[in-house]
Order: C-alpha cells, then sequence, then structure tokens
C-alpha cells in the first residue's frame, strides 16, 4: 500500500469501518454512484500511472496481481518487496 493511503485505512477502521464487509458488488455500486466507475476501472488508472511514472512492465504486473507471460519473466526473475514498495511510493496522491 501507498504510505498515503494506509493511515486512511487505520482512520476507517477505527472509526468503525468494516473492510470486510464489501462485494465486488457492493463496491461497484458505490464507485458508481460516486463517480460513475466500476472497481476494474481503477486497475486501468494505476496500470497507466506506473507506466507513465517509469515503472518496468514485470513490477506493474506484480502489482497488479498478473502473471507474467514470458517464462523467463515468470520463472527467473525475482522482484523484492522493497522493489514493489518502491514503486508504488512513486504515486503523488
Amino acid at each position: 500500500l501507498h504510505e498515503r493511503i494506509l493511515p486512511l485505512i487505520f482512520d476507517y477502521i477505527e472509526a468503525g469501518g468494516n473492510l470486510y464487509g464489501y462485494s465486488h458488488g457492493s463496491l461497484n455500486n458505490a464507485l458508481r454512484e460516486f463517480h460513475g466507475h466500476r472497481a476494474h476501472d481503477t486497475r486501468h488508472t494505476f496500470t497507466t500511472k506506473m507506466r507513465e511514472l517509469g515503472v518496468d512492465h514485470v513490477t506493474i504486473q506484480r502489482l497488479v496481481g498478473h502473471t507474467p507471460s514470458d517464462i523467463t519473466y515468470k520463472v527467473y526473475t525475482h522482484i523484492s518487496p522493497e522493489e514493489l514498495q518502491e514503486a508504488i511510493q512513486k504515486l503523488e496522491y
């Protein structure tokens, strides 16, 4: 998680919020009411912003949970948690 997102999550939980009470459908409905988008739309924005910031495609794939299709990247390329954290901190909020 981005360093600026984690405090928001903790504040939400301390205020009585429940992160586990949302289904994919209820999250989509809430997002549509709020700004007319679906939860999946955030993946498009995130991957585009990561690419614009110069993050390599293998790191982007790992961050969004996609499996690289190239055997070299899938099996032999390792990305540390620190590298993933460094990549996500490039986003500005």
